[in-house]
């Protein structure tokens, strides 16, 4: 069941759109790719694969509020999220999910209308367990699990946009790895995030990173990477299999 508003005012030069929408449960894997052959999610450009957004001739508004909201079998309830969009841009603003498992928020914005595109990426989340994309079915054969590792290898490039990315997770579960108090905060530069600083705690320890990531076709970390007081006993079976 939906239900909801849609208001057109073309007075002015620009024709604005509002739309405001409250569906009664609604299942993401039934209507959208949500796997690893999502065409956002895979290798190429981020910059060319949003082009077709300096062809929107209206300013768009849209708010979305789900009773239920289903992804990959997990149960979000009371969901609201909020989009913008207009010649060159798009905006997510106050996106919530929360379940048993999920306590999120996050903002995303990409504007490409100007010289220099921008993007920028702010996730607060108290809790959050990252689930493994699929390819589709091929030939009635299901294709193998893509990872947060493999996930990230195969990333559109960033390369051409600036700005910033601001993660903050008190609980992350990477599903072979659980870390807390994740803070990963850096400067977005032509595809690489400069002065990227990444502190964690994992295992009875602590993790921090500081230096650079590159996130155009070719991924690239360089950095200097400190641990102590890990439990190796601990993390090595999950992470690498090793007893």
């Amino acid at each position: 069941r939906v239900s909801g508003e849609i208001k057109v005012d073309n007075s002015d030069k620009t024709t604005r759109i509002v739309n405001k929408f409250r569906v009664s449960s609604f299942n993401a894997d039934d209507y959208f790719l949500v796997s690893g052959q999502n065409a956002y999610l895979s290798p190429g450009s981020l910059l060319r694969k949003t082009l077709w957004l300096h062809e929107i001739s209206s300013d768009n508004r849209l708010e979305l509020e789900f009773d239920k909201f289903i992804y990959k079998g997990e149960e979000f309830f009371d969901q609201s999220i909020k989009m913008s969009f207009g010649q060159g841009y798009f905006k997510i603003t106050d996106l919530k999910l929360k379940s048993q498992e999920t306590d999120l928020l996050a903002d995303l914005k990409e504007d490409i209308s100007d010289k220099i595109p921008q993007f920028e990426m702010n996730v607060t989340a108290d809790s959050f367990k990252y689930k493994s994309l699929e390819n589709n079915e091929l030939f009635g054969v299901k294709s193998q699990e893509i990872d947060i590792y493999d996930q990230f290898f195969s990333l559109p490039s960033l390369e051409g946009f600036n700005g910033r990315v601001l993660f903050n997770f008190k609980e992350l579960d990477l599903g072979n790895l659980k870390v807390e108090d994740v803070k990963m905060q850096g400067m977005l530069e032509d595809g690489s995030i400069k002065k990227l600083a990444l502190d964690c705690s994992l295992y009875d320890g602590e993790l921090s990173y500081k230096g650079s990531l590159g996130l155009k076709y070719y991924k690239t970390i360089n950095g200097d990477l400190v641990v102590s007081g890990i439990n190796l006993g601990k993390l090595l079976p999950k992470l690498m299999q090793i007893n």
